[in-house]
């Protein structure tokens, strides 16, 4: 990946919020990133504990800028074209010297072929993509990217520094049918909202529905990948991860620093909660007691169900 432009020791350090050592030349400048294993010339890399075997490549890296763990131990003898920063934890660094980086870019903006009603209210910074809809009375906070092809139906909020990648439907009407008299499917009315919190992303063709009398809310710092269908009134705290091919329907509640794996489904109702995970494929019809790990069809505490089916899968 290239970047913008040419960057120095100087300017990457102020991202870096922990003790670090750095060996070898200062004065380098990158202007890319690169795999450790895939290396480029002028470029900002890093390699992880995990490959301490491979510590001795570090040597002969074209790479300029390397980020290693504090248990690689650097000859700066032996440096020849490189400089090396030493951290407790090499590619959350990277993570947030690149997240800056980016965010650093050139001012955004609303494509011209992005439609949106004269009521929505736009922070700061905002970049929204071409063909994206956004229906009358939605606010979008700072920082946020909205990309193309996306859909914003009425009153939806958006927060600061939210990420919504393409295709993806906000706040349609939910799920929700009775039966009349004659055994006929009535439509509820949908008249809640859909709140999208501070810093949250998610991924492509992602659909979430607006509450029926309340408000569907997707908790700050959250990430939700592609594909994954999030019903109305759902309610997903802070810092949790929803893996691809999700459905969480409706009612159900999320709670704060929860793992959801691929391909995972949540009954209605359900309460899942804080840092409890869920393995992939799992179909969850009970609630999910705190910091427990789940696994199955259905979904069992993960130690019983290895213990079920160890001869299944030996």
């Amino acid at each position: 990946m290239h970047l913008n432009r040419n960057y120095t020791l100087v300017d990457i350090l102020k991202f870096i919020h922990c003790d670090y050592r750095v060996y070898g030349n200062k004065n380098f400048s990158f202007n890319k990133v690169c795999s450790f294993f895939q290396p480029k010339e002028r470029a900002l890399t890093f390699i992880e504990r995990k490959y301490i075997a491979q510590q001795n490549d570090i040597y002969t890296q074209c790479a300029n800028f390397i980020i290693c763990d504090l248990a690689f131990r650097i000859s700066e003898e032996k440096l020849v074209n490189q400089c090396v920063l030493t951290v407790k934890n090499p590619k959350l660094v990277f993570s947030k010297i690149l997240k800056n980086i980016i965010n650093n870019s050139p001012t955004r903006s609303v494509h011209p072929k992005a439609i949106l009603d004269k009521s929505v209210e736009l922070g700061k910074n905002i970049h929204i993509g071409p063909n994206t809809i956004i229906e009358k009375n939605c606010t979008i906070g700072d920082n946020t990217i909205i990309r193309g092809n996306c859909y914003l139906f009425e009153g939806v909020k958006v927060g600061k520094n939210v990420i919504i990648n393409p295709g993806s439907m906000i706040g349609k009407e939910g799920f929700g049918y009775i039966q009349d008299e004659q055994l006929k499917y009535i439509n509820f009315p949908h008249i809640g909202s859909v709140v999208i919190e501070d810093d949250v992303e998610i991924g492509c063709n992602v659909a979430i529905d607006r509450g029926a009398l309340s408000t569907t809310r997707i908790g700050n710092g959250t990430k939700i990948d592609d594909l994954v269908h999030i019903a109305h009134n759902v309610q997903v705290g802070s810092h949790s991860l929803i893996a691809s091919h999700c459905t969480v329907a409706g009612s159900a509640e999320i709670g704060d620093h929860v793992y959801i794996g691929p391909g995972v489904t949540i009954r209605d109702g359900v309460t899942v909660e804080d840092k409890s995970k869920i393995s992939m494929g799992s179909a969850v019809v009970r609630n999910v007691v705190k910091e427990t790990t789940v696994s199955g069809y259905f979904a069992v505490d993960h130690a019983k169900f290895l213990k079920i089916h160890a001869k299944t899968y030996k």
